[in-house]
């Protein structure tokens, strides 16, 4: 009975996330805090999806990796766990939401890290393994402070930074190029809309701008 009540109280009920967005709560309806953050998850979860449906990455899938693959499943439950924390604002929301993107990182570095950055021990199974090791140790400190989590996810798009830097800059080959730069833009554009939401709050609300997170 008391481990029900913790649940109820602490997990799932509505605003017991110590995160809340820029975005106005409760601002078109009662029943969904953040309509904006809740809604524009459905990126994640179409986009996949079609890519899925249309095996347009089969061929890498068979050839290179299937991490690809993979990842499409990890975006798809991205998104419906983070339209259910804007949704709710519950710890609950956040927990799914942070944690999936944890795991997504960790087989993306699995997947996708370029041969020439890897470790000697971080190749074929033994790279899943070690990224399986990693997503578990970060989803149990999850549970010390959720505050400090999201700051922890930035962390480690760092590797992610310099990888695409160094193609752009060091190796500069022609077939990765564009897809280096485009990567390097979205990624750089992320970061800086998600801490123009933390830092500038009050002016996107002064402009009615439901927040850039």
């Amino acid at each position: 009975m008391i481990i029900r009540k913790e649940i109820s109280e602490r997990w799932l009920a509505w605003g017991s996330s110590p995160v809340d967005w820029c975005e106005e709560n409760y601002a078109v309806t009662m029943n969904i805090a953040e309509f904006t953050n809740t809604f524009s998850n459905i990126f994640f979860v179409l986009i996949p999806a079609f890519c899925i449906g249309t095996k347009i990455w089969s061929s890498f899938n068979k050839h290179v990796s299937f991490g690809a693959f993979l990842q499409f499943f990890f975006l798809i439950f991205i998104g419906f766990a983070s339209a259910y924390f804007h949704a709710t604002l519950s710890l609950m929301g956040q927990f799914l939401d942070e944690v999936g993107i944890i795991w997504s990182v960790s087989f993306g570095y699995a997947s996708f890290m370029p041969d020439r950055m890897r470790p000697k021990f971080f190749h074929g199974v033994w790279a899943y393994v070690i990224a399986t090791i990693m997503a578990i140790s970060m989803t149990g400190a999850w549970f010390i402070s959720p505050q400090l989590n999201p700051f922890c996810l930035m962390a480690l798009t760092v590797p992610v930074i310099v990888a695409q830097i160094q193609e752009l800059t060091t190796y500069g080959k022609k077939d990765t190029y564009w897809i280096s730069l485009m990567a390097l833009i979205f990624t750089g554009s992320a970061i800086t809309a998600w801490v123009a939401d933390k830092v500038m709050c009050g002016m996107w609300k002064s402009f009615r701008i439901p927040g850039l997170h």
